[in-house]
């Protein structure tokens, strides 16, 4: 489920897309512009362009709506695709015009990561996870969906049937509680 639409109804959504029906547009973008865009900026990691690439992604997903198959894939997988193609696209558009002359390759700093870096960065990955895991049910949720899955606070609220200060304050408090537990190490 996503935020609060069901995937028949999404289903329902893309269909009425297909026979031009505007108004399943905004419905379909409040249901899951936030997941799409937390695909989009993995992949770009530029906020200013992964919100243009979702509106593309939208432009995408209307002129395609028709050929939404529901036998071949769930409609949010469909989406995610689009979603995930378009800014995988950019991505090789915008390093394509980066290209460096040859003879300047010495004169370029490795920006990869470092092996120190890299399993440091795991560690510490693992830790975050083993204490996710100790959290209760609920708050382990709100922190998944707000940082790992993109969910807006507003839509968590929602979704709790709370209000947004609520929801905002027990972030907070359970931020803090992770960072006091994975900094205890």
């Amino acid at each position: 489920m996503h935020s609060g639409i069901t995937p028949d109804e999404m289903s329902h959504l893309l269909a009425q897309l297909a026979d031009g029906k505007r108004s399943s547009m905004r419905l379909l973008y409040e249901a899951t512009a936030p997941q799409l865009f937390a695909i989009i900026i993995k992949v770009t990691r530029e906020r200013s362009s992964a919100e243009d690439i979702l509106q593309e992604t939208y432009i995408k997903i209307w002129n395609n709506a028709a050929g939404y198959d529901p036998g071949k894939a769930q409609p949010f997988a469909w989406l995610a695709t689009i979603a995930r193609n378009s800014a995988i696209d950019w991505q090789r558009s915008h390093y394509q015009r980066k290209v460096t002359p040859q003879d300047s390759f010495e004169l370029v700093e490795d920006e990869a990561e470092s092996a120190d870096d890299r399993i440091e960065r795991r560690q510490l990955e693992k830790r975050l996870e083993e204490v996710l895991a100790q959290l209760p049910q609920e708050r382990e949720a709100e922190i998944r969906d707000a940082f790992f899955r993109g969910n807006s606070y507003t839509d968590l609220a929602r979704a709790a049937k709370l209000p947004l200060g609520t929801i905002k304050s027990r972030i907070r408090r359970t931020l803090l509680q992770l960072r006091k537990k994975v900094g205890d190490d």
